[in-house]
């Protein structure tokens, strides 16, 4: 024992010291670093190497063993290890050996360990090395990347990626080509298998030469191919330092400290396997029933049935129906379908997403055309498609049905995509739903339809209108998509739509005594609509109250409205709302022939934005808000817009309603042609308290055909005003271009008025009143002829209307 801690401290000692060997010396331990680059067999990344090489003097052991241990770290920061013992013994000039391995690698996917083998014998001129590699544990890693792999029978399967470990063997031989100077040369091949629990067997073959210089710098190149890992060329940089015992004389020429050849990299590979699909909330495989008019007809992918009749007949709740295109025609498919609960309807020529256990998983397209189906059977319902509860339908041509194209009495959910409606001439969808539900329709077009999509709603709801096209439909009194809503809370999000060339309008939106109402309407184009025979409700977006709707909220933003026959957005008079919020942004409204913006329900509470829209070429007033009755409190505000041609003499902005308390802003606007007043504010009978903020607007052109009481702004009829006109620049307007004042009995006013250009401004206050303005040099702070009618009185600042000095 105390011989064999001498010679492991006598190693250590001399591996401190980085003894360098003279050629005629050959010690027994031996420490490297090295490098290779790029990957190899079963392996994608270079690495670098920490080894050591651990053996007693063999001066002393008939038989040497010897400790070989190495570490790695990959290109990719992803660590390896070997640890392995053996023997090497000399027997008539030739050294034998066996050595055992314990291997270990890390990947990004697992951890994998395995046993290794191996048996050498090594001359002074050639050598051959057996080795065998066996996985041990874990062998394949967790699935991952989930993808559409296959249908079969009634199936689908699911192709996953696996990694996994390989059992293998290799052998080489090898050649001393002898030394120059001070370099040894060497070369090598031989053949290598690995197969694995997936995938194919690997048969290759590798070849490699090395040299080495004084034992100490060493460079190798190498070249394996086979058809798995295919052409793998590595080139190999190495520092050696031996150290400890020097080997007797007869052991020297075949240096029993040379390195163990063997595959120090565990072999792995990545393979895709097919599994069936399950259906996460049953765990039971998804069951898929197919359709082809030209087939031979049991269901299967392989012989799918041939008529829509047998898919009824022989369908289940939850299957998947999937149809192809068969001749092209509707044949065996136009007596229409009625699907049972939880079935998918889906066409071939779309893609389609499902989810799995194993994700979400997109089926590409079958074929490069959808199938088309209809109902020309007189004795049916007439409807192509009548839905049960939580269907969805995808990837059709339904043209042509006698009724409905699709219909459903209470489908609970429907999802509809990516379909094409053309010729239907009822109603392309039409389903009630009398509890809660939620309706997706993305990316359908609508073309040349009698009538469009009818959603009525009586429970929670939610609703997305997403990516569809909806033209040139020919109804006179319905628009392409109508929802109505009724005792319930409903939110619905329209956006990226088309709406281009129907009769009438484009969104209908009928509240009947709804709790709680969230619409927002975004990126959409509605263009070249007419009204039909309903000269208000066709406009482009219009909501219609009955009873009273409790809350209420309206967004619109980014749309497109243009070329269309009446108002952008209307609110129309029927019905009331206890709260309305509307917001209108970064909208383009040109060319109507009425409002961007009508609110004429009344409401109880109301709060208006308009932000960042251009206005153009309207045949009514701009914004428009004129609800009869008194709003108890009202916040507008209306900024940055820019509203030009306005037509008919209306005005820009219109704000013609009572209210007990409004808030008032409109500023930063650019309102330019107007034929009636750039921004008026009329109450019929008068708002008790106006907070007002009119600044830095740009009015021109505007000529008060109208005959209100200005052409530029006109403020009118309040019982009590605190307020500001500031920085506003009004050019070639009618005269008067700014007036303020009111009628009504015994009216307050307090005004700033400062950094205004104007021709003159008209301020009117009647004998009863009082009527404050600010500044005291209100004259000098403003271009343009002040003009005053009653008792005006001069304060220094509004609201505190301190008197100015004598």
């Amino acid at each position: 024992m105390m011989r064999q801690y001498s010679l492991v401290l006598a190693c250590f000692t001399a591996m401190a010291a980085f003894a360098i060997p003279t050629p005629n010396e050959k010690k027994t331990c031996r420490a490297g670093i090295r490098h290779i680059e790029s990957g190899g067999i079963g392996y994608e990344d270079g690495y670098t190497t920490l080894e050591g090489f651990f053996s007693p003097d063999p001066n002393l052991w008939a038989v040497m063993p010897f400790l070989d241990a190495r570490a790695h770290v990959s290109d990719n920061g992803k660590w390896a290890a070997n640890a392995g013992i053996g023997l090497r013994t000399i027997w008539e000039n030739r050294a034998y050996g066996i050595n055992g391995y314990y291997d270990y690698r890390s990947t990004q996917r697992m951890h994998s360990n395995q046993f290794g083998l191996g048996l050498e014998t090594l001359g002074t001129l050639f050598d051959f090395r057996i080795n065998g590699y066996f996985p041990l544990g874990k062998k394949v890693s967790q699935s991952w990347d989930p993808a559409f792999g296959a249908f079969s029978g009634n199936q689908m399967l699911v192709s996953q990626k696996h990694q996994f470990a390989m059992t293998g063997v290799d052998a080489e031989f090898g050649f001393h080509l002898g030394k120059w100077k001070h370099f040894d040369f060497y070369t090598a091949a031989g053949p290598y298998y690995f197969r694995g629990d997936l995938g194919s067997n690997v048969w290759g073959g590798k070849a490699r030469v090395a040299g080495m210089y004084k034992e100490f710098v060493g460079l190798e190149l190498s070249n394996s191919y086979d058809t798995t890992f295919h052409n793998r060329l590595q080139g190999q940089i190495s520092l050696s330092f031996s150290f400890g015992p020097t080997a007797k004389k007869a052991c020297r020429p075949l240096n029993m400290a040379q390195p163990v050849i063997r595959q120090e990299i565990i072999v792995m590979d990545t393979q895709r396997k097919n599994t069936v699909a399950i259906d996460p909330a049953t765990g039971l495989p998804f069951f898929f029933v197919f359709v082809d008019n030209t087939s031979s007809s049991n269901g299967t992918y392989e012989s799918p049935y041939h008529t829509f009749a047998q898919v009824e007949a022989n369908s289940s709740p939850g299957d998947v129906i999937y149809v192809f295109p068969g001749d092209g025609t509707t044949r065996g498919m136009n007596s229409g379908i009625t699907l049972k609960a939880n079935q998918k309807f889906w066409g071939s020529g779309v893609s389609h997403g499902i989810q799995t256990a194993a994700g979400t998983i997109s089926i590409p397209a079958q074929t490069s055309t959808s199938p088309t189906i209809t109902n020309t059977d007189i004795n049916t319902s007439g409807d192509a498609v009548t839905l049960a509860t939580n269907n969805a339908i995808s990837g059709f041509t339904i043209s042509s049905a006698m009724n409905d194209a699709i219909f459903g009495a209470n489908p609970q959910s429907l999802e509809v995509s990516s379909c094409t409606f053309t010729n239907t001439t009822t109603f392309t969808i039409e389903a009630s739903f009398s509890g809660n539900a939620s309706v997706s329709v993305t990316n359908n077009q609508f073309l040349n339809n009698t009538n469009g999509i009818s959603l009525t709603f009586n429970g929670t709801s939610t609703v997305v209108c997403s990516g569809n096209t909806f033209e040139g439909q020919t109804s006179i009194s319905e628009v392409p998509l109508g929802i109505a809503a009724n005792n319930n809370v409903l939110t619905a999000t329209i956006d990226r739509n088309v709406f281009h060339g129907n009769i009438t309008g484009s969104i209908r939106c009928a509240f009947t005594n709804v709790v709680d109402a969230n619409i927002n309407v975004l990126n959409n184009a509605m263009t070249n609509n007419g009204t039909g025979s309903q000269a208000s409700l066709g406009s482009s977006f219009a909501v219609v109250p009955s009873g009273t709707t409790n809350n209420c909220s309206l967004a619109f933003t980014g749309n497109t409205f243009s070329g269309n026959t009446s108002n952008s957005a209307y609110l129309h008079t029927s019905g009331a709302f206890t709260t309305l919020a509307v917001t209108v942004s970064e909208n383009t409204m040109s060319n109507n022939g009425g409002s961007a913006l009508v609110i004429a329900t009344p409401v109880n509470a109301l709060t208006v934005l308009a932000i960042d829209n251009t206005i153009s070429g309207l045949g009514d007033n701009g914004i428009a808000l004129i609800a009869s009755g008194t709003t108890s409190t009202g916040h507008i505000t209306i900024t940055n817009n820019t509203l030009t041609h306005i037509g008919n003499a209306s005005n820009g902005i219109a704000v013609n309603q009572d209210f007990t308390t409004l808030n008032l802003t409109t500023s930063n606007n650019q309102i330019n042609g107007c034929e009636g007043t750039g921004i008026l504010s009329f109450a019929p009978t008068g708002i008790n308290s106006l907070t007002l903020d009119i600044s830095g607007n740009a009015i021109s052109n505007c000529q008060n055909l109208s005959s209100n009481a200005s052409s530029g702004i006109d403020i009118e009829e309040y019982t009590s005003l605190v307020g500001s006109v500031t920085n506003n620049t009004l050019t070639s307007n009618t005269s008067p271009a700014v007036a303020i004042g009111s009628v009504l009995t015994a009216p307050t006013a307090c005004l700033t008025l400062s950094g205004n250009s104007s021709t003159d401004y008209l301020l009117s206050n009647p004998m009863d009143g009082t009527f404050n303005l600010s500044p005291c040099n209100v004259d000098s702070v403003n271009t343009g002829m002040i003009n005053t009618s009653g008792t005006i009185n001069s304060v220094q600042s509004c609201p505190g209307a301190a008197p100015c000095p004598p």
